[in-house]
């Protein structure tokens, strides 16, 4: 592996899908209207996206011995040492520095959220992801400052309803990658975990309490709020929901914990997925 492309595998472009959470809040609001507007958001996008990739490598400097030791992870630039410790360091601090530049161009506000994410997430990388139960509420958090830094950069409101029901799908999705490494891990405990293999079923229930309790939230905001009475938007809503939910939680055809690659590497998930998205935020803007 030459050096560039270590350093771009370090980064993990990959999961800068993540980000496009940063774009619901603008575009719900309606704020999309005008050509600086999408260029203030790309800007936001990458700046949160380096970002994010500063804290991934920090990560890996931190936990290199215990990465070499691991089936997959051994295979990241660090744990195969493509990459030397001192370099990773540099170039980090370089997407730190580089992400903070382009923030504070847009918005001082924007600074303070990338800010919280970098001193939670390192903290998160450091100690927190260790307490059983509590790590999977500080990962959720992750996806729920996304939507607050997209609201910042182009002022967003964030109304309750949307905030109780993202945060329900996210802790969803926190809780049900805990369950997958408790169901896959050859080891009694998850290494540098605070689970055990027999959490894997009080796991299980708890995501898909907390997917129930999206869907719910969902059709209520629907009905009270948006106040839809199309008895075709509630059907497509819902039957996308049970096949989304089907599809990401067969365990059986896919065994990764990662998010990420459990919905990329579904094709029928992502044209859900899609569908309901598409079919929500035009109810939406209907009614701004």
């Amino acid at each position: 592996m030459n050096s560039s492309l270590a350093l771009l595998t370090l980064m993990r472009p990959k999961h800068w899908v993540k980000n496009l959470l940063i774009a619901l809040p603008p575009v719900l609001a309606g704020k999309l209207n005008h050509p600086d507007a999408l260029i203030q958001l790309a800007l936001g996008m990458l700046s949160f996206s380096l970002m994010a990739s500063s804290g991934y490598i920090l990560n890996d400097i931190r936990d290199i011995d215990r990465d070499r030791a691991h089936p997959k992870k051994m295979l990241r630039p660090l744990a195969a040492a493509a990459v030397k410790p001192l370099h990773a360091l540099l170039f980090a601090l370089a997407l730190l520095g580089i992400s903070v530049l382009i923030s504070w161009q847009i918005s001082k506000w924007a600074v303070f959220v990338l800010g919280v994410y970098f001193v939670l997430n390192y903290t998160y990388s450091t100690f927190l992801k260790a307490l059983r139960f509590f790590d999977i509420v500080v990962l959720s958090s992750f996806y729920v400052i996304r939507l607050f830094y997209g609201s910042v950069l182009l002022d967003a409101e964030l109304t309750g309803w949307f905030l109780a029901t993202t945060t329900l799908a996210f802790l969803t999705l926190s809780t049900h990658k805990r369950f997958m490494e408790c169901l896959v891990s050859k080891h009694e405990q998850l290494p540098g975990r605070d689970y055990v293999k027999a959490d894997a079923s009080l796991l299980q229930i708890f995501s898909a309490t907390y997917a129930v309790g999206t869907l719910v939230l969902l059709n209520m905001h629907a009905f009270f709020v948006l106040q839809v009475k199309s008895p075709v938007f509630f059907a497509l809503v819902n039957l996308c929901s049970a096949g989304i939910t089907f599809a990401y939680f067969d365990h059986r055809k896919n065994h990764s914990d990662d998010p990420v690659e459990r919905v990329l590497k579904n094709p029928l998930l992502l044209v859900m997925g899609a569908l309901l998205i598409g079919v929500y935020i035009w109810e939406v803007m209907t009614h701004l």
